[in-house]
This record gives structure tokens, C-alpha cells and sequence, in this order.
């Protein structure tokens, strides 16, 4: 699965090319939103399922009825990194990944069901800390099992598949054999295991870091991204799956970062409003002003 990788490096200055609707060679290409939207409506058609919702532009719950339909919950990340590399499998994609969710339905596959192979499946990634909880579109919130990171994100554990990523619920964790903290060791460890090819662009000072097994801000979750011996470094998260970052040293690529969250903060908008700062092996959240000043 390739992703046009200018589309990331395109963001901190207009929009990327699946937002803009255009990819290589001018070919018309559906936005993540357009195409979680049409999974939706999909999934809507198929009679074992009664409600879906669209938590954002990349994931959606769902459930055989509405008194379930916060208790599951899919990410399309995988399968529009393989739409956009080929457009041409746009249906296959899609009822690929309604298969996935009406078999967990029709299978009798619980929210609170844990999988047996979750040992090999668990990860860990990066997320906005409202995710889940409601407060964007007004749904019942997800009960995630999720940790303040640094600035407005946090790490959110879950279930690695083929298709599609599954956030782990609270339901699951009460089955879990292990703590909520040996599943992080669990995650870090499956992580660096399953995360796969990372592709790196640089741009002067800046770094951008993708991964098409939509684990790339996994790599900023895991212990060793921040040591100690660190050099310290300023990373942004872009979207679910790219992130860009600049070592404290490089004056030029900070400021630009930095100038370019304060953009995002006053508009009110981007993936995450927060340049954090990894410095003697913790995370932080910078302070934007002080940094283009």
C-alpha cells in the first residue's frame, strides 16, 4: 500500500492531495471523509447492522442497534492508504472492510469479546485526546482504553489487523489476563514488530515520517522515541498516519512548525493543535509563541 507522499509534505502549506480531491496524473481521488462515508452507507444496506455512526473523517462505530452503536468501532486508514495507491479498488476496499465489521456482528462478536490473538495484534498509536468522546459530533462516547501523551494527543491501544485498525475497549481490558500496563509493554513490543516499511521525506530541517501500515505515530509512542540520550526534537502529528518532526537544534524547521500550529490554533482546526517537545526522555507540549518569537 503506497500513499502519495507529497500530500503529507504538501500540508503545512495548503492541503493535501487526497484533500484537494486530486492525486498523480490529475486522477479524482474521494477524501478520507467521502470515503468512510460511503463505507457507512455500505454498511447501512446490510440487514444485521441498525446504526452506524461517523466519529470523524477516518473512523465510525456501529452496532445491531442503537443501544450498541458506541461499543464498536473501525478505522478506514488502512484500506484508503491502498484506495489512494489504486483507485480502481475502490469496491473491493470498501466491501472489504463491511465484511470485517458485519462478520464481528453476525458472528455474535461482542465489544467486550476480546480476541484470542490479541497478543500478536495489540499496538499502540496516536490519537487526539477527544477522540472517542463525543464532544465533535455529539455521539455517546467510546470507552477507550487511552493515555495523555503530550499536548492534545494521547496513546490509544489497539487491535492491528489487515483491514483495519480496532480501538481496544474497556470491556476488552476487564478480560485481559495482563495489567493495562503489560499491555503497553505488550503494544510497544508489537508495535516496532508489525509497524513495517517507514518512508522519510525530508524538506530542510523537517522530517515527514509515514508508515502504509497506518502505525507511523506509533513510532512517537514507544519508550524509545524519547530517552534520556535523546537528542531533543519537536514532532507535529499531521494525520493518523504521518507525522513530522525537527531536531531543537534546527532553528528554521522549529520555527516553521511552531508558526505553523499557532495557524492551526487559531483557525481551530488541523489533526492536532500541539508541537510536542521530546526532551531527557519526556514528552511535552511546547509553547508555540515563545518558539517563533
Amino acid at each position: 500500500m503506497r500513499i502519495f507522499f507529497n500530500a503529507f509534505v504538501f500540508c503545512l502549506v495548503a492541503c493535501s492531495l487526497a484533500e484537494s480531491g486530486l492525486a498523480e496524473g490529475g486522477q479524482t481521488r474521494l477524501t478520507q471523509e467521502q470515503f468512510t462515508d460511503e463505507v457507512i452507507a455500505a454498511l447501512t444496506a446490510k440487514d444485521a447492522v441498525d446504526c452506524v455512526r461517523r466519529t470523524d473523517e477516518g473512523s465510525f462505530t456501529f452496532g445491531a442497534g442503537a443501544e450498541d452503536c458506541s461499543e464498536r468501532a473501525m478505522y478506514t486508514d488502512n484500506l484508503y492508504a491502498a484506495y489512494l495507491a489504486d483507485a480502481d479498488r475502490k469496491d473491493e476496499l470498501i466491501s472489504r472492510l463491511v465484511t470485517v465489521a458485519t462478520n464481528a456482528l453476525e458472528g455474535g462478536d461482542q465489544a467486550a469479546d476480546l480476541p484470542r490473538d490479541y497478543h500478536e495484534r495489540l499496538v499502540v498509536i496516536l490519537r487526539p485526546s477527544t477522540y472517542g468522546t463525543g464532544i465533535l459530533n455529539g455521539t455517546p462516547p467510546l470507552k477507550l482504553v487511552m493515555r495523555p501523551f503530550a499536548g492534545d494527543m494521547s496513546t490509544i491501544l489497539a487491535l492491528d489487523s489487515a483491514d483495519t485498525l480496532m480501538p481496544m475497549t474497556k470491556p476488552m481490558l476487564d478480560q485481559a489476563e495482563l495489567s493495562e500496563d503489560d499491555l503497553y509493554a505488550l503494544a510497544f513490543v508489537n508495535t516496532s514488530r508489525r509497524i513495517g516499511p517507514i518512508e522519510n521525506e525530508r524538506d530542510g530541517d523537517l522530517e515527514y515520517v509515514y508508515a502504509p501500515s497506518g502505525l507511523a505515530t506509533g513510532v512517537l509512542a514507544l519508550p524509545s522515541s524519547c530517552m534520556a540520550d535523546t537528542q531533543p526534537y519537536y514532532a507535529l502529528v499531521l494525520d493518523r498516519d504521518t507525522y513530522v518532526s525537527a531536531p531543537a537544534s534546527a532553528e528554521t524547521g522549529v520555527s516553521t512548525l511552531a508558526a505553523h500550529v499557532l495557524k492551526l490554533q487559531s483557525a481551530n482546526t488541523g489533526f492536532s493543535q500541539s508541537l510536542m517537545y521530546c526532551r531527557y526522555g519526556t514528552w511535552s507540549d511546547a509553547d508555540v509563541k515563545a518558539l517563533v518569537e
